[in-house]
Formats: structure tokens, C-alpha cells, sequence
């Protein structure tokens, strides 16, 4: 079964998107374009928050009370009350990206109170100037300096649902899919991941599922027309999403 889910990138109750992790423009209502997506029968749907303020739960639950399909949200999720809260407002799953780095026993102690489908790792990978790849911190700007065969062990080592891997090279790019990044992955990572960057066309999508794998993110292509940048909310249908499959 392919999955195909837009991320949603969300600052102080705006959405908003940026190209390579910076520069990041308002882009509408959050909760305007859940409704659109909620409209053309979206399976699932991934909100990564990236306001520099404590999460607020009160617009969360809004989301949620509005969106009927599971949720995945990322943030600054820093405790197991915050987890319980999130949980508690109807959030499906809770994506971890800093916790990665300095608070591994957040990760593990949520997959063991509220189950390992409830949690997900995201990691944003940057190609370095001699051509391998890094962690990126979108919040320090900043590359880890953790080895990336390291990386992939720990991830193996965790009881969790899935990886959300984002090229920052490809992000908002409209230049199709890191295939060096999936393929590091792949090599790597023996459990279930999921692929965010660079999705510029329909045929992007079913090249993706016909040679890569069967979970893919997309941010720009369901949100704008790639010359302009401007608005316009697209998702295949399930005639298009079946297609996939058989191929």
C-alpha cells in the first residue's frame, strides 16, 4: 500500500514555506488548508512546527478537531507531560527531531507508555561541501557533528514507527527526489522510512513509488505552481494513488 501525505510547515499559527530549510514566507491559514485536504479525502497528514514558542496546544486542538485523519506533529516536544497533552487533544503520532540529538529517553519512553506507531524520527540531511551528508539543525542553521553511520544505529536501535527523512538540498526545489539521500537510507536504515524533498511532478511521485519506496511526503508540489510559487492546494486522487500501486 503506497502512502502519500502532505507536511505541513507551521510557525505561529501561519503556514508557511521556505526553499533549503531558510527563508520561510507566510503562505495562508493552517487551518484553511486542513479543511482542503480534509475536502479531497487526504489519508494522513504530517505538521511540523517550527515556532521558536512553547507548542501551543490550544490551536493544535483546533487542527485536530477540524482534520479527521490521523496526525502527525513535530515540534519542540521537550517532556512526557507535553506528550500526554498532544496525545490528549487527538494528535495520532508525535515526530521527534531534537530529542534525537539530546533526549534520547523522550523517544523511548513515549514508544514504551503510548506505543512504538505513535512515535516518529525526523532527520534533515544536508549534502556536505565533499559531497556526503550531514544532520542539519534548521534552528541553529547549523550541521550535527554526528557521523552518519552512527545516525542509522541508533535509529535501528529504537522501537519506533517510522523515519521521516527531508533533504534539505531538495527542499522546495521542484528538482525531484534526492536519490543519493534515499539510497544512504536505504543502505543503512532496515526499518520503515518515509521521504520528504524535491517532488516537482506527478511522474516524480510515480518514480518515487516504482524505485524507491512506498511512503512519500510532500510539502510545495500539493501546495503552489512551482513558477510563480503561488497558492494552489493539489492531491492526486484515489484513481491516481491505485495506479501507483499496481505499478
Amino acid at each position: 500500500m503506497v502512502r502519500l501525505v502532505p507536511i505541513l510547515i507551521i510557525k505561529d499559527r501561519r503556514l508557511v514555506k521556505g526553499i533549503n530549510f531558510k527563508d520561510h514566507k507566510y503562505f495562508g491559514c493552517p487551518l484553511n488548508i486542513v479543511k482542503i485536504f480534509n475536502e479531497k479525502e487526504v489519508d494522513e497528514l504530517i505538521i511540523i512546527d517550527i515556532s521558536e514558542k512553547t507548542i501551543d496546544f490550544d490551536f493544535l486542538a483546533d487542527i485536530a478537531s477540524e482534520c479527521f485523519i490521523p496526525v502527525t506533529y513535530g515540534g519542540s516536544v521537550k517532556n512526557m507531560d507535553e506528550v500526554s497533552e498532544l496525545f490528549r487533544i487527538g494528535i495520532e503520532r508525535i515526530s521527534f527531531s531534537n530529542s534525537f540529538f539530546n533526549n534520547l529517553d523522550l523517544i523511548r519512553a513515549t514508544a514504551v507508555k503510548h506505543g512504538a506507531q505513535s512515535v516518529v524520527v525526523t532527520l534533515d540531511f544536508k549534502r556536505s561541501f565533499f559531497g556526503g551528508y550531514q544532520l542539519y539543525d534548521f534552528r541553529k542553521k547549523t550541521s550535527q557533528k554526528m557521523k552518519i553511520d552512527d545516525v542509522f544505529a541508533i535509529l535501528n536501535s529504537l522501537d519506533i514507527c517510522e523515519v521521516l527523512v527531508q533533504s534539505v538540498s531538495h527542499e522546495s526545489k521542484f528538482c525531484g527526489v534526492d536519490t543519493d539521500l534515499i539510497t544512504l537510507t536505504k543502505r543503512f536504515y532496515k526499518k520503515r522510512f518515509i521521504y520528504a524533498g524535491g517532488i516537482s511532478s506527478l511522474d516524480d511521485i510515480r518514480k518515487y513509488f516504482s524505485q524507491h519506496g512506498n511512503s512519500l511526503a510532500v510539502g510545495s508540489f500539493f501546495m503552489m505552481k512551482e513558477t510563480h510559487r503561488a497558492a494552489m492546494i493539489s492531491y492526486p486522487g484515489y484513481d491516481l494513488l491505485e495506479a501507483y500501486e499496481a505499478d
